[in-house]
C-alpha cells in the first residue's frame, strides 16, 4: 500500500512541477496553492517512504494511505484538466493576430479556469487537514528536516510519543496550529469505576524561540517546566487564541506565578486556557502537595477567555477566576474548592458548561443554591468524594444534562426542580428507583402546567432507565 501510495504522489508531483514551470498559464491566485499542494505531497512521500521501510501494516495507517492516493488522483485529474483545456491549446503564433488569438483563447478558457481554480483551492484545504492528521503510529521523534516545512500551518502531534523536537530550536514561519500531548488514564478503566475519568496529558517540551513564530494562534500541551526563557516566549505570541501548558511539580519553582504574568500579556486575544501541574504521588495513589500550589501574582484574567481548565492548582485562583465574565465552559480537577468556592463560580453569569473531575471539590456534599449557576446547561461530576447532590428550587434554572460519577451515592435532591432537564446519566452504586420517581414527578406536573409532551434521557452505568413508560401508565389511568 505504501508503495502504491508513493507512485501516486510521485506522479502527482511530476505534473506540479510541469505546471509551474509554466506559470503565464496559472491564475495569480492558484499559482500559490499550487505550490503549496506540491510541497506538502512532497513531505507526504518522505513519510510514505518512511513507512514502506518500516512495513507498517495497522489498520488506521493503511486507511491514511488509501486517503493520499486517493487525494493524489484526485488532483492529477485536475491537472491534466487544466493542462488540456487551458494550456494545450495551439500556440497562437506571434504580432496582432497572435494577440488577437490568446485573448479569444483566454476569454474561451474562463469558465474552466474558474473551475480548476476552485477545485484547487478546496484540494489545497483537503492537502492540508490530510497533512495535520498524520497516521497515529510509535512515532517517538521528529525529524531534524521539519523547519523545511516552511509552508506548514499546523502541526498535529497529539497521541504520539513525541516528548520533545529533535532540535532544541525550531522556526516554522508559517506555523498557526501546534498540537501536542498523550492523553494518559490512571488507573486504568473500570466498568463503573469513577477514577477512570482523571484526565491528564503528557505534553511535548516547547521549543526555543518560539516567539519568533508569530502567527501561533493554537498552542497546546506543551511543558513549559524547564526554563523561564520558555514561559516568557509564551508572552509574546500576540495572535495566540488557545494555550495548554504542563508544569512539573520537581521544576516549576516560580514558574507558575511566572505563567500567570505572561498570560495577563494575552489579554488581547487569548480564549482558551488549560493549565495542568502535575504532582508526585505516593505508591498508595495519594497527592503530595506543598505550598508553591498557590498562585502569588496572578494579574489581570484574559477578559475574552470563554474555556478554561485548571488541573492541580489548590489556592488563589478564585479571584481571578470571578473576573472572568464572558465565561463559558469551566473544567476543574485537583483544586479542592470549598463551598464558598462554588458560590463565586455559581455569580458567572454565561457559564453554560462545568466539569467538576477528580478532587475539584473539598466536600462531601454538593449545594446548588437559588440564583447560583444561572446560564449553565451541562453539569458533570466525577470523583469518589462528591455522595450527595442538593438543587434548590430556582438553581441552575436552564440546566439541560447532568452527569454524576461515583462510589456511592447518599443523597439526590431538587431534579423535580430542574425543568429544562432532558439528559441525566449516573455511574456508580446506587438505587436508580427513587430518582426516576422524581424525575416522573417533574415530568406529570410540567406536561400538566405546559399542555406539551416532555421527554427525558435517563440512564445508570450506561443502560437506558424508562421514565416515559411510566409517565404514560399514569397519563392512561
Amino acid at each position: 500500500m505504501a508503495g502504491m501510495a508513493q507512485s501516486a504522489v510521485d506522479s502527482l508531483l511530476g505534473r506540479l512541477s510541469a505546471l509551474l514551470v509554466d506559470e503565464a498559464q496559472l491564475l495569480r491566485g492558484v499559482r500559490g496553492d499550487v505550490r503549496f499542494i506540491r510541497d506538502e505531497m512532497e513531505s507526504m512521500n518522505s513519510l510514505l517512504a518512511h513507512l514502506t521501510e518500516a512495513e507498517h501494516h495497522a489498520h488506521h495507517v493503511r486507511t491514511w494511505m488509501k486517503q493520499v492516493v486517493g487525494l493524489a488522483r484526485d488532483s492529477e485529474a485536475y491537472v491534466e484538466l487544466f493542462a488540456r483545456q487551458v494550456s494545450g491549446g495551439p500556440r497562437a503564433g506571434e504580432g496582432l493576430l497572435g494577440s488577437l488569438r490568446r485573448m479569444l483563447q483566454f476569454l474561451r478558457t474562463i469558465p474552466v479556469r474558474h473551475r480548476v481554480a476552485t477545485r484547487i483551492r478546496e484540494l489545497k484545504d483537503d492537502v492540508e487537514k490530510l497533512q495535520t492528521t498524520t497516521p497515529n503510529t510509535d512515532v517517538t521523534e521528529l525529524p531534524k528536516q521539519i523547519e523545511m516545512l516552511t509552508c506548514l500551518e499546523t502541526l498535529d502531534i497529539r497521541q504520539t510519543a513525541v516528548r520533545a523536537f529533535a532540535t532544541k530550536s525550531i522556526m516554522l514561519p508559517m506555523l498557526k496550529h501546534m498540537l501536542a500531548g498523550e492523553s494518559q488514564t490512571c488507573p486504568p478503566p473500570s466498568n463503573h469505576n469513577p477514577e477512570r475519568f482523571q484526565e491528564s496529558f503528557v505534553g511535548v517540551r516547547l521549543p526555543n524561540g518560539v516567539q519568533r513564530m508569530g502567527k501561533l494562534e493554537m498552542l497546546s500541551h506543551v511543558d513549559v517546566s524547564h526554563s523561564v526563557d520558555d514561559m516568557i516566549s509564551i508572552g509574546q505570541l500576540l495572535r495566540l487564541r488557545k494555550l495548554g501548558v504542563i508544569l512539573t511539580r520537581k521544576k516549576r519553582d516560580g514558574l507558575l506565578d511566572l505563567l500567570f504574568q505572561q498570560i495577563e500579556k494575552l489579554h488581547g486575544c487569548l480564549r482558551s486556557l488549560s493549565i495542568q501541574v502535575n504532582h508526585p504521588v505516593t505508591s498508595d495513589g495519594v497527592i503530595i502537595h506543598d505550598d508553591a500550589d498557590e498562585v502569588h501574582a496572578l494579574g489581570s484574567p484574559p477578559k475574552l477567555l470563554r474555556s478554561l481548565n485548571i488541573r492541580g492548582i489548590r489556592n488563589g485562583l478564585l479571584g481571578w477566576i470571578a473576573e472572568l465574565d464572558k465565561l463559558v465552559k469551566l473544567t476543574l480537577s485537583e483544586t479542592y474548592l470549598g463551598e464558598d468556592a462554588l458560590g463565586i463560580i455559581g455569580n458567572l453569569g454565561v457559564l453554560a458548561c462545568l466539569r467538576l473531575l477528580h478532587k475539584s471539590y473539598n466536600g462531601s456534599k454538593l449545594h446548588i443554591k437559588k440564583g447560583e449557576f444561572i446560564s449553565l446547561k451541562s453539569l458533570i461530576v466525577r470523583g469518589n468524594d462528591i455522595t450527595s447532590i442538593h438543587f434548590e428550587g430556582g438553581a441552575s434554572p436552564k440546566l439541560e444534562m447532568f452527569v454524576w460519577s461515583f462510589a456511592r451515592m447518599e443523597a439526590m435532591d431538587g431534579l423535580d426542580e430542574l425543568y429544562h432537564l432532558k439528559k441525566v446519566e449516573l455511574y456508580g452504586d446506587c438505587n436508580p428507583q427513587p430518582l426516576r420517581d422524581q424525575m416522573w414527578r417533574r415530568l406529570y406536573f410540567q406536561s400538566l402546567r405546559d399542555q406539551m409532551w416532555r421527554r427525558l434521557d435517563f440512564k445508570h452505568n450506561g443502560q437506558q432507565v424508562l421514565v416515559q413508560r411510566h409517565f404514560e401508565d399514569v397519563v392512561a389511568v
